[in-house]
């Protein structure tokens, strides 16, 4: 009796498929994955059990997260899949009509049993693709392409992902002819898991419901995401003046630089001489290197210790900083700052309730994408800029579909220097508006190394605008004013450590 695998969202939908499969008489279900993030861990338990597959039928929303299916994503995985089991079968039922580029990059990486929409199909004609597969001419025509398609931001066509780990084995078997081939692939295969977080989120962060009690009042921790699609908008600007008006009302507040760009907050406040002699990030602390590749999970004395050592972060008028020093340190890879490292970050900051994450028009890197989930806040800012509006809004050039936001999302676009009868021209939902600065101000504030504009209505207008932002992140009786900095700190940033406990998940 031959094995397929069954890729599949819908429940119903699996179920009823494996019930036709198994109907047959001559195939099994060996197993039914929900979600991309569990076919390479299916796979290898497979081949473990040395059970062979002949086939996978999957759907094209296997991978599909929100709103977005990710279908870029997925023609990735496949062609990988491809490349590490030539030997498993592929059909795919499509939900993208003729022009897709997904379906195009399908016949390109030679996945060819691909049933569309409005295609005649049975349980038969399904597992007859496994057997005897679609030729080429069956499907040339998906070729071709609707331009009108938004699809990826530099089409280099699907790229697999493990080529590189998998040199790097090839080199370690070399020296030792006992590894055994399928060892090695499943070894590279969870390595690329933890790296890049994408095949199968390994963490799960379990944390007790709870609030910390903060000068008599409640108040929760919270990681807010600040981006944008586009550079020169103003992301920084807004990142780093929320941060100081956050701490002005008396909330304690950590701003993080986004280190996979050239650091910028370092030399914007005059790191050298504010930071402390030796000062390099907390970056530098928690990333991988070729000598110490595995971090670990557990949250250390020693990790609360480098997270107070003023050697990896200086306060610039009450806003922690944590921010690449140019001198010393090179932008990082999401090799080097993985989930997992930035988890560790964020869990070890136990002086400051907020978290500001400035990660500009990176939202793309598969780590941020993790840290969006868990975000409880995340600002889009924008400019008033008709064309790259339209590529923003009509060719999906950035994730969330943020055309479509509703009161409950935490997705809130906020368009910078611009005023609100700009606002309500560009826009059919409500954003929030940063209205244009003298730009005397703000150089002088650059040039004095400092938060603060200098000019009174300057000030005034900056405070204004963002007084509906802080309403809608801080604690109602946090915006009376400001609260005496002196009362009891805030110890944590999702719970006290007390309450933290990081499991890693293994494959099923």
């Amino acid at each position: 009796m031959k094995n397929v695998l069954v890729g599949t969202p819908n429940h119903n939908f699996a179920s009823e498929l494996k019930k036709q499969i198994e109907g047959t008489g001559d195939y099994r279900v060996y197993d039914t994955i929900v979600s991309e993030e569990d076919l390479f861990q299916v796979i290898n338990k497979a081949n473990e059990d040395g059970i062979a597959l002949q086939g996978l039928i999957l759907q094209s929303n296997l991978a599909k997260k929100f709103e977005d299916k990710r279908l870029d994503w997925l023609a990735d995985i496949l062609l990988t899949l491809k490349q590490e089991h030539p030997e498993i079968a592929i059909t795919i039922l499509v939900d993208e009509k003729e022009g897709h580029p997904f379906l195009a990059e399908l016949v390109q990486i030679g996945i060819w049993n691909i049933f569309t929409p409005g295609k005649k199909y049975s349980i038969s004609g399904i597992l007859n693709s496994l057997s005897t597969p679609f030729t080429f001419s069956d499907v040339a025509h998906l070729r071709n392409i609707d331009p009108l398609i938004p699809w990826r931001k530099i089409n280099r066509g699907p790229q697999a992902f493990l080529i590189p780990e998998k040199e790097e084995e090839n080199k370690k078997k070399s020296h030792n002819p006992k590894i055994i081939e399928k060892k090695s692939v499943t070894k590279v295969v969870e390595q690329k898991v933890i790296n890049k977080q994408i095949i199968k989120k390994q963490y799960r962060i379990n944390i007790t419901n709870q609030v910390e009690e903060y000068i008599g009042m409640n108040i929760e921790r919270k990681l807010i995401l600040v981006s944008s699609p586009f550079s020169g908008t103003g992301c920084t600007f807004f990142a780093h003046h929320l941060s100081k008006l956050i701490s002005d009302k008396g909330v304690g507040v950590t701003y993080i630089e986004n280190p996979f760009t050239p650091g910028y907050t370092y030399d914007r406040f005059y790191g050298k001489k504010n930071s402390a002699d030796e000062y390099i990030s907390l970056f530098k602390a928690f990333a991988r290197d070729s000598q110490n590749n595995d971090l670990g999970l557990n949250i250390t004395a020693d990790d609360l210790m480098k997270v107070e050592n003023p050697t990896h972060y200086w306060e610039q008028e009450g806003v922690r900083l944590i921010a690449l020093n140019p001198l010393r340190e090179s932008q990082y890879s999401e090799m080097q700052l993985d989930l997992m490292a930035f988890t560790k970050i964020l869990l070890t900051l136990q002086k400051t309730p907020y978290v500001i994450l400035d990660i500009g028009t990176d939202m793309e890197k598969e780590v941020y994408k993790e840290l969006a989930t868990l975000a409880d806040h995340s600002f889009v800012i924008v400019g008033p800029d008709i064309p790259k509006r339209e590529q923003l809004f009509t060719q999906q050039r950035f994730p969330g579909k943020l055309h479509q936001h509703s009161e409950s999302s935490n997705i809130e676009t906020v368009c910078n220097q611009s005023t609100k009868k700009i606002t309500d021209n560009l826009f059919q939902e409500d954003v929030y508006v940063i209205p244009q600065l003298p730009s005397e101000e703000v150089f002088l504030a650059q040039y004095n190394g400092s938060f603060q504009l200098q000019g009174r209505e300057v000030t005034k207008k900056l405070h204004s605008a963002f007084a509906p932002i802080l309403e809608r992140i801080l604690p109602e009786k946090f915006m009376n004013g400001a609260v005496n900095h002196k009362g009891k700190p805030l110890r944590g940033f999702f719970k006290t450590l007390r309450n933290i406990n990081i499991t890693e998940v293994k494959g099923d």
